[in-house]
């Protein structure tokens, strides 16, 4: 049985109150500890340290027995998120991460068997997360971010034009689609044959 009811999460998380650090010092066993700070390693801790970020979201629409899954992901370290679903690859805007993927249900008009009148009723949204994926956020400047800006490998290009082998396939995604410029230039030439065989049924 899949349960569909409306679940909501957020774009950032803060982990800070359920780690050893920020529980209660009752549920600490009576050890004194301030907000953000260790007793014994006072500023220590810091609370930005527990900060994570929603990174990608992996949706299921169908049923228990059936149905299909895809992924929301946010790419490099802006704000610019896409939609893999399958060979297409396309722009998603991130403001419509509730309605795609907070589940619940949804009103809609049938008809009444008796009066034979379109009523209201309302059904399950059969479309929602199954799996949150989070990163954690580093502070500017952090090495763990590598170099300054964002990935230029990772931002959108407009789709360049089929070779003539991939022009005879039919059902090419048009949408936006990511650069592959970070890859070594013989990744990209076995790729590119590769998928040129596929395409033909070779």
């Amino acid at each position: 049985v899949k349960i569909n009811q409306r679940f909501e999460f957020p774009t950032e998380l803060d982990l800070f109150p359920y780690s050893i650090h920020g529980v209660t010092p009752i549920e600490r066993e009576g050890k004194k500890v301030c907000q953000g700070e260790d007793s014994k390693n006072p500023g220590d801790v810091r609370r930005e340290e527990w900060l994570y970020r929603l990174k990608g979201i992996v949706v299921h629409t169908g049923q228990a027995s059936s149905g299909h899954y895809f992924s929301y992901i946010r790419v490099g370290r802006g704000e610019t998120w896409a939609e893999f679903n399958d060979k297409m690859i396309r722009r998603f805007d991130p403001r419509l991460i509730a309605r795609e993927t907070f589940g619940g249900t949804r009103k809609v008009m049938k008809n009444d068997i008796k009066t034979r009148e379109k009523v209201p009723t309302f059904t399950d949204i059969i479309q929602n997360a199954y799996m949150l994926f989070y990163e954690k956020i580093y502070p500017s400047g952090h090495p763990a971010l590598g170099t300054k800006g964002p990935d230029p490998a990772l931002e959108y290009h407009p789709p360049p034009k089929h070779p003539p082998l991939l022009r005879r396939a039919s059902g090419v995604e048009r949408g936006s689609v990511l650069s592959l410029n970070r890859l070594p230039t013989t990744v990209r030439e076995v790729v590119a044959l590769d998928n040129a065989s596929f395409a033909l049924g070779e």
